[in-house]
């Protein structure tokens, strides 16, 4: 029964850095470019308002 759990949460482990990391890591990168359009937009809009 252990070597059974300990072999399920090495597969579950295996399948979370397969699957979801990348997910994660692209769901990141884009979060934090869509930060750095916003402030960018905000930046050109206050220059365009002065």
């Amino acid at each position: 029964m252990n070597e059974f759990l300990s072999s399920f949460l090495s597969l579950a482990t295996l399948f979370a850095l397969r699957f979801v990391l990348p997910i994660l890591i692209t769901f990141g990168v884009l979060t934090f470019l869509k930060g750095i359009e916003k402030r960018r937009n905000v930046e050109d809009e206050a220059r365009l308002s002065k």
